[in-house]
């Protein structure tokens, strides 16, 4: 009996153990590239480190994780190596129990590998938006110039604000399945600096499209009611709303109030300030152009302006990055021209001269001495 009750005991042990290290699979998914760059493990004590040497392992390959690093990344194995990975780079497989849970991949991870996420991480994404921004941009100049017929141009009132909400979506989904990756295809850190530069630029281009023509469509309906229209108002709000609450917070936390205070006044501020800029322009519109239409009015500026204000922050960021490339760049320069002249000052300062019995300069010591030896021939033959 006793002999029965171990051997289930180790035939348990042994199923479980063998179910969680096959619970542990993954597959490689690079986001960005069809493989993912690895570098062979060197075991060290409990943890594993990079080796030096690189690999690849193709996107769709299975890995299974077997240990961590003392950093960020983990070790897998695959064909019977171990390797260090980026978790960035890895998929929860399907593989694994259904019970089974994930231990490295969280949930803003699962986003980015998920059918959406390499959406986004495609360029077609990003030119579908600026095609569309250029069409709108064709359009308003047919309605404001005037050149196109009455139903044309109805019809034109109808597709600009469906093709703006349209790019504002992308931008909004695109940033809460991505957030600041967003701009991975301008990404210096990726990309280098020429490279992120010339991306910046079509990016620059279609942000000022979108608030251009965002505002000449408000303009156009404001033409044609003859009543003034509420859209800015939202868009400093909802501008307002994102760094007010931070500005008050960081200065709660500096005065040592944390916690609970901390976040009520965080979430009261946040909506307070959202609530009384989407309410002011929403009562606006409403008087302007009735209950039903300015409600969609409204509706349609809120969707606009968190759209435009996402894409105006990951511009600026990435303008941010670049300038301060340069500004490294520069004060390595001067830093190095700097240290090269001081070097050379104090290497004239301390510079040793020598003088004859005369009173003349001398950079060596030997040519002082045979100065003064033809001096002292010169006095002892009287000359």
């Amino acid at each position: 009996m006793k002999n029965l009750l171990l051997y289930t005991v180790s035939l348990l042990a042994l199923f479980l153990s063998g179910q969680y290290a096959s619970a542990q699979l993954y597959k490689v998914d690079d986001l960005l590239r069809d493989s993912a760059e690895v570098h062979k493990a060197v075991k060290a004590d409990t943890l594993y480190k990079e080796g030096p040497e690189k690999y690849k392992i193709a996107n769709g390959e299975t890995v299974r994780l077997v240990g961590k690093t003392d950093g960020y990344h983990v070790a897998v194995e695959y064909n019977g190596e171990t390797y260090i990975i980026s978790p960035d780079d890895l998929k929860f497989s399907k593989k694994n129990d259904r019970n089974t849970a994930d231990p490295i991949t969280t949930g803003s991870l699962r986003a980015r590998h998920s059918a959406l996420g390499h959406f986004y991480y495609s360029a077609f994404p990003y030119w579908l938006s600026f095609l569309v921004l250029i069409a709108i941009f064709a359009a308003m100049y047919l309605i404001d110039k005037k050149v196109s017929a009455p139903a044309v141009k109805q019809k034109l009132m109808l597709a600009v604000p469906a093709a703006l909400l349209f790019v504002s979506i992308l931008e909004i989904v695109g940033y809460c399945i991505l957030g600041s990756d967003l701009l991975w295809w301008c990404d210096y850190d990726r990309n280098g600096f020429f490279k992120s530069l010339l991306m910046v630029i079509p990016f620059a281009l279609a942000i000022g499209i979108q608030l251009y023509v965002g505002f000449m469509y408000k303009e156009s309906i404001e033409d044609s009611t003859g009543k003034e229209l509420s859209m800015k108002t939202v868009l400093l709000g909802l501008a307002a709303t994102l760094v007010l609450p931070i500005v008050v917070i960081v200065i709660l936390a500096l005065c040592g109030i944390n916690g609970t205070p901390l976040d009520i006044t965080f979430a009261v501020l946040f909506l307070g300030s959202l609530a009384l800029s989407v309410g002011t322009s929403l009562s606006k519109n409403i008087k302007a152009l009735g209950r039903s239409y300015g409600t969609l009015f409204t509706a349609f500026t809120v969707v606009y302006a968190i759209g435009a204000i996402i894409a105006v922050i990951l511009l600026i960021t990435a303008i941010l990055k670049l300038i301060f490339v340069i500004l490294t760049a520069v004060a390595v320069v001067f830093g190095t021209l700097f240290i090269l002249g001081s070097a050379k000052g104090s290497g004239s300062a301390n510079k040793v001269i020598y003088y004859d019995k005369l009173g003349r300069q001398y950079k060596f010591d030997s040519d002082a001495q045979e100065a003064n030896r033809k001096i002292d021939e010169r006095s002892e033959s009287g000359l």
